[in-house]
């Protein structure tokens, strides 16, 4: 993850398909339009907006992270898989985006070192 994505469109997508789940065919359809297994969804401003935030909030209280905000910097951390993300963004929910999605990289991360070993 590169803590220098923008807020917006296409970190909303990704936050879309690493966080929620979803799989998102790119190609922009509306404004905040993508497809969806056939259908047109809509995405919300998870990177750009509080209640976008709201949101992600909700689906990583949801897998057992905790999370704190101050300002522009966020902080996601996973006791029980010793992960612990702090990144600065433009605004609080492009912070908390960046965080969660570096925590989710750096859980995938430990899991294929574990399963190596």
């Amino acid at each position: 993850m590169n803590t220098n994505d923008q807020p917006g469109h296409e970190l909303n997508i990704l936050v879309a398909e690493k966080v929620f789940g979803y799989k998102v065919y790119r190609g922009v359809i509306g404004r905040n339009t993508e497809r969806q297994d056939g259908k047109l969804i809509y995405l919300d401003d998870y990177s750009t907006t509080w209640e976008g935030m709201r949101l992600v909030v909700e689906e990583i209280e949801r897998r057992s992270f905790e999370w704190a905000i101050q300002g522009k910097r966020a902080t996601v951390w996973n006791d029980d898989e010793g992960i612990d993300e702090d990144v600065k963004g433009e605004s609080s929910p492009h912070a908390l985006c960046l965080a969660i999605l570096a925590a989710l990289g750096a859980l995938e991360g430990q899991r294929d070192e574990t399963a190596a070993n």
